[in-house]
């Protein structure tokens, strides 16, 4: 038997009904028409717009399903609805968009940007859907009502000062291809509410599980968990796999939806609102060792939420039984059971629990979600993947005591530096509904926004939270980099009612020599002590002055280190992290483009990479391992940008697509197996010897072909003769353990183009190849292994993620 992905689609965009007073999360207000008497809004058939088409946000897996489609739209208050005066004299927007038989949608802001005072709700016309949006964030994409008649409405205290407003997308569910799409109810048979008795005792728990969603998309489950300074610091665990990891793009506009659940074991046949949600999220830590990832949501929890934070064990000991809390198939929460105690073992390289369902089971979309200790309802793991149905099988959760993490594993991969801040040693923490206290000044979403990623400058802005019960009215900021003293960076005042948060932007700072972690803290609040000091900091990586060549890049964090950036403007899908062999024979992480899964032909991207000092040199090359097969003729194409004013403007140096950029034909859309899939590049880059900044970029034009693996980025450089020996450290015995495809591929340079630096596919020359100027070089590819999984469905292996 196949295990198939527990993932389910990938990430859906949205906001949600919520009492706080931010643009990521609705303040609860009441719609202005059900107070007003007015006459009908004028209607829209969606229908007019143009034909649906699916979305595929970044990191999608090819096994997506989704539950709405997509409809390019152009809207605004100043094209289309109707305007009226209310009584107050306020101005009043609304829209009414039609698509019958639509069991849900919602709409992407493209441009949202409020006047003071301004508000935004959508509701169905009985009032029930999200409300009211504020604020400024440039862009807002709203979470799913479940109607077939969408009101929009904008109220603003001036008709002339209406803001800006437009919508450019708008999804409905369940349309057309009915069989395609997945909604609420379609989870298996055997799936258990939570709100049947056999989940009497877990309604703590309940409060921490969440579900993840992006676009027209309903994605993987996590839960908010507890810390050691038990300070309601929103971290949400979920898996590694789900995508929500440092370097991935578009993470400020994912959503985490809390308390998405039937109120009674066998529901009422509809859909209950989305009603706790919040828009954006910033990832903390994550390791393929167990499968986890660690985020941290863009806002404080709001207290009338009443959420509870989970608390876990990272002893490593194997309970008598186990439970989990999931959203299989992007459906309402279910609950699981295992009368067992689990199974410690291994999978694909992650250490991980095995658990074998008496109650229930996991499905696509309940990647993530936590299991727990039976007995104490700490949490042990997040589901990594299996085999699990109604008829059953066996699951699989990374291992919490190795997610935890050990001495030789950096920050960034491991979870104790965040969830025990305190140093206290502790391997077990219960969970907690917290406490209200009077004054607590909470930071949360710190970012050093750089001219464009790089060059020397960067400018932080963080979320502002009150999350006492007293207004805050004052609070004093410093900062540090790396370990450096403390130093004072402004005093905010202004007014924050309880549960509020505002955007707080520092002066540009001059970035470090080296890249660096920049902290900062909140201090002083009201001119008092802070009763909640463990929410006081936030940290983020800043990027370092120019680098002084050789440098070497290997992405083996399996994200994007300081100084590097993905630079997507899109809706299609982007550079994002991988694992699979590497040019070495071994596990390795690199970087791909995933141009099987994206359907947007011209897409294009740039991985851009650190700044160079190549002011004190005569000659410089770029060299870089890249791994592609071409997929029935379609030719994605990469080239090397260049850029000495800060990523201002860029030259294209180098180029290769198709045939001449090929470096096996055995890679269809999985990661590279071998190690004789990859072959090595290289771009003379002596041209921009004497620059003191010289930034590169890596551009990849999609052609809806196949996937682009890229790692081992160098920069190398000399004085006096140039060394063109460039693979001098390749292995010798490239071609010995070449298979039967290196006479498949043994004339893939008999089609290139002539106009171009001559480039082999590697499978027939030797290392040490020249580096061509400006161009490509004949390279030579080292031996390779054989990669266990990607995210495509007709890849047939043992285990496959949920």
């Amino acid at each position: 038997m196949h295990r198939r992905p527990l993932r389910l689609t990938g990430l859906l965009l949205g906001l949600f009904l919520a009492p706080l007073a931010s643009a990521a999360i609705p303040d609860g207000t009441e719609p202005v028409t059900l107070s007003e008497a007015l006459p009908s809004a004028p209607q829209l058939a969606v229908a007019s717009l143009g034909r649906p088409r699916g979305i595929k946000p970044a990191a999608m897996p090819a096994s997506a399903y989704r539950f709405a489609d997509a409809i390019d739209a152009d809207l605004s208050p100043a094209t289309h609805g109707q305007w009226d005066q209310l009584a107050d004299g306020t101005w009043l927007w609304r829209l009414e968009l039609v698509a019958d038989g639509a069991t849900s949608m919602h709409v992407d802001f493209d441009r949202f940007a409020l006047p003071a005072g301004g508000k935004v709700w959508l509701h169905a016309p009985d009032q029930s859907g999200l409300g009211a949006f504020t604020g400024n964030p440039g862009r807002l994409a709203v979470a799913p009502v479940f109607t077939d008649h969408l009101v929009v409405e904008l109220q603003v205290d001036d008709r002339e000062d209406m803001g800006d407003l437009h919508i450019g997308t708008v999804y409905v569910g369940n349309v057309d291809l009915r069989d395609r799409f997945k909604e609420y109810g379609t989870s298996g048979s055997c799936e258990v509410n939570v709100a049947c008795p056999e989940a009497d005792g877990w309604d703590n728990e309940k409060d921490a599980v969440a579900m993840f969603i992006e676009g027209g998309y309903a994605m993987c489950t996590g839960a908010l968990v507890n810390n050691t300074a038990q300070d309601q610091r929103p971290y949400v665990l979920t898996a590694n796999h789900c995508g929500l990891v440092r370097g991935a793009s578009g993470l400020d506009q994912v959503v985490t939806v809390f308390k998405w659940k039937d109120e009674t074991c066998a529901g009422d046949g509809r859909a209950p609102a989305m009603t706790y949600s919040i828009t954006g999220m910033t990832a903390v830590a994550n390791s393929r060792n167990s499968d986890f990832a660690l985020v941290e949501l863009s806002e404080a929890i709001p207290a009338d939420w009443n959420l509870f934070w989970a608390g876990w064990d990272a002893t490593g000991t194997a309970p008598a039984w186990t439970a989990g809390i999931h959203h299989p198939d992007g459906d309402v929460m279910k609950y699981s059971q295992d009368n067992d105690p689990p199974v410690r073992t291994s999978w694909s390289g992650a250490q991980v629990w095995e658990v074998d369902w008496e109650l229930a089971t996991t499905e696509p979309g309940s990647s993530g979600s936590p299991l727990f200790d039976g007995d104490t309802h700490r949490i042990i793991g997040q589901l990594y993947g299996g085999d699990a149905t109604c008829r059953g099988g066996t699951d699989d959760y990374g291992a919490f005591e190795r997610s935890w993490g050990t001495s030789s594993d950096s920050d960034t991969a491991r979870l104790e530096p965040w969830l025990d801040p305190t140093g206290s040693g502790a391997t077990t923490l219960d969970g907690t509904r917290g406490e209200t206290v009077d004054l607590d000044a909470s930071i949360a979403a710190l970012v050093a926004t750089t001219p464009d990623g790089v060059c020397g400058a960067f400018t932080p802005s963080f979320r502002l939270s009150n999350q006492g019960t007293a207004p805050l009215t004052s609070v004093d900021v410093e900062y540090r980099i790396g370990t450096g003293s403390w130093q004072s960076a402004m005093t905010w005042t202004g007014t924050l009612a309880t549960q509020a948060s505002t955007t707080v932007t520092l002066s540009e700072m001059t970035a470090p020599a080296s890249p660096d972690l920049l902290e900062v803290r909140l201090v002083n609040p009201n001119g008092g002590t802070d009763e909640r000091p463990g929410n006081d900091v936030d940290e983020t990586p800043v990027p370092g002055q120019a680098i002084v060549p050789p440098y070497l890049e290997t992405f083996t964090d399996g994200g994007l280190t300081p100084g590097w950036a993905v630079v997507h403007d899109s809706r299609g899908l982007t550079w994002t992290p991988a694992t699979g062999t590497g040019s070495a024979g071994s596990s390795d992480a690199f970087y791909m483009y995933p141009g099987y899964d994206n359907e947007l032909l011209g897409d294009t991207d740039l991985l851009v990479g650190p700044e160079f000092d190549l002011s004190d040199v005569d000659g410089a090359q770029l060299t870089f391992d890249v791994s592609y097969a071409v997929y029935e003729n379609r030719a994605e194409e990469l080239e090397v940008l260049v850029s000495t004013d800060c990523r201002e403007t860029w030259t294209s140096v180098w180029s290769r697509s198709g045939t001449n950029l090929a470096t096996t034909s055995g890679n269809n859309w999985t990661a590279p197996r071998r190690s004789s899939d990859w072959g090595r590049m290289g771009v003379d880059l002596t041209d921009y010897a004497g620059e003191p900044s010289t930034t590169i970029a890596l551009k990849l034009t999609n052609d809806y072909g196949n996937n682009v693996y890229i790692d081992n980025v160098a920069m190398d450089t000399w004085t006096g003769e140039a060394d063109t020996d460039t693979d001098a450290d390749a292995d010798s015995d490239t071609d010995a353990d070449a298979d039967s495809d290196a006479d498949a591929d043994s004339d893939a340079d008999t089609d290139a183009d002539s106009d171009t630096d001559t480039f082999d596919t590697g499978l027939d020359t030797a290392p040490g190849d020249e580096v061509q100027p400006g161009g490509g070089c004949n390279c030579s590819v080292v031996p390779t292994g054989a990669a266990l999984w990607m995210l495509l469905p007709a890849l047939t292996v043992l285990r496959r993620r949920r």
